[in-house]
């Protein structure tokens, strides 16, 4: 553990490591703590990503404050989460169309120059999921992801997390699991070594000892989800030196907080941010969409640093989802909410 601790050090709150390498949680709030009364001095020592927004924060910024205060959080749901890394699994942004249709997401973007975009949040429902008329895919079943990230616009990394709504197979009960990722492309020239069949050197994603698992989809065990769930997902990079994702459910209560080692190559361009349903693992043939309720993301905003505004997915870039030619997901936006319909 002697090589971890520069990164452990590099925070002024305690990190716990999970079973994960490069993954630590944030240890939970001592007894009695009230996050609506928490200052914002308190939400720093306790490993908090966001501040209490002042009277000159953005509007969005207020609004997302009061919303994640309305419930009562309590220490005894917070959790040190047990992490499954999905070998192969992956989500990230393969096109950036100019006539707002995607073969693999629908939902908002934002964009900007370097440095814009440090930080996303949002709160959604999970939607419920069923059989559709479509063919499954190649993988077997209907798959889909519903989430928020920073980056993958025009870099080639991309730091996420959501919940995956799928179906294993015909007939089969739908199944839900939130995930994060830190994806980055496949390196041109890898280390010495074997490589993974996508590409990615064994030392950094090897099940048993990699380094860098979650550069495939890692899902949360012992964290619930169900549909009609409303989820908080906030995103944030600290500074250039890690990535941090806060995932809370309002129905169960249940907190977590993640500070995650930049897998190598990541640029922390912070230009684009996006909240989306998706299409995983390539798309068409190899995945195909169930039919699923509509998705409102709401409260949602990304942070730009030291300036009294946000980016707001109703400024954003509508994509809609298009697969051989049908249209089976549209977006709209306005303000701070996103809506997706399953068209297909």
């Amino acid at each position: 553990m002697e090589a971890e601790k520069p990164f452990e050090k590099r925070f002024p709150f305690k990190l716990v490591p999970t079973n994960l390498p490069g993954a630590y949680a944030v240890p939970p709030p001592p007894a009695g703590f009230e996050l609506a009364k928490a200052t914002s001095a308190q939400l720093r020592k306790y490993g908090f990503p966001f501040s209490r927004p002042t009277a000159r924060a953005p509007s969005a910024a207020i609004a997302a404050w009061k919303r994640a205060t309305s419930r009562k959080w309590r220490v005894e749901d917070w959790i040190i989460p047990e992490l499954e890394p999905v070998p192969g699994k992956t989500h990230h942004l393969r096109d950036r169309p100019s006539n707002n249709s995607s073969p693999f997401w629908s939902g908002a973007v934002v964009t900007g120059p370097n440095g814009n975009f440090n930080g996303v949040l949002a709160f959604w429902k999970v939607p419920t999921i069923s059989q559709p008329t479509e063919a499954q895919g190649q993988r077997g079943g209907w798959d889909s992801s519903s989430g928020a990230g920073i980056d993958g616009w025009t870099s080639n990394d991309l730091l996420q997390a959501g919940v995956q709504q799928y179906i294993p197979g015909p007939g089969a009960k739908p199944q839900y699991v939130a995930w994060y990722q830190w994806w980055i492309a496949p390196p041109t020239n890898p280390p010495p070594g074997p490589l993974d069949p996508s590409g990615y050197p064994e030392a950094w994603v090897n099940s048993t000892n990699g380094t860098y698992q979650y550069i495939y989809q890692t899902n949360f065990k012992k964290f619930a989800v169900a549909p009609g769930d409303q989820v908080m997902c906030a995103i944030v990079y600290r500074e250039n030196a890690a990535g941090t994702v806060h995932f809370a459910n309002e129905r169960t209560g249940q907190n977590v907080i993640l500070n995650l080692k930049p897998p190598p190559t990541v640029q922390f361009a912070a230009n684009n941010a996006e909240w989306i349903m998706e299409l995983p693992n390539g798309g068409w043939p190899n995945t195909s969409l169930p039919k699923f309720s509509q998705i409102q993301f709401g409260d949602a905003f990304a942070t730009i640093p030291n300036c009294p505004s946000a980016g707001l997915p109703g400024n954003g870039l509508i994509l809609n989802m298009l697969v051989n030619g049908t249209q089976v997901a549209t977006a709209s936006a306005s303000g701070t909410g996103v809506t997706i319909n399953f068209t297909g």
